[in-house]
């Protein structure tokens, strides 16, 4: 092969790693808009009722119990939410 053509031979292929990481970006893009999404969505329904449960959450959303304390977890740590009194009598206070 002459020069040339490896040369762009080696190009084509740095090319192929780069659409790789294209789409290695769009998953993570599409990742944080679901975490967001589901959030927001959990977020809405302790609007609706302080006093709701984890596994109602997670019935209402078709979410695991984990990904339900995830999304509460992320809404505690940016000040989203806070938790009034204890686990089973307690009430959510939302901020908005």
């Amino acid at each position: 092969l002459p020069l040339l053509d490896k040369n762009q031979a080696v190009l084509e292929k740095g090319h192929e790693k780069g659409h790789e990481n294209d789409t290695q970006n769009d998953a993570a893009i599409r990742k944080t808009d679901e975490i967001e999404l589901r959030v927001n969505s959990v977020y809405r329904l302790l609007k609706e009722n302080p006093t709701i449960s984890i596994a109602e959450i997670g019935r209402k959303l078709d979410l695991s119990d984990k990904q339900v304390r995830l999304a509460l977890n992320n809404m505690k740590q940016n000040g989203r939410i806070k938790r009034d009194g204890s686990a089973r009598s307690g009430k959510w206070i939302t901020f908005d």
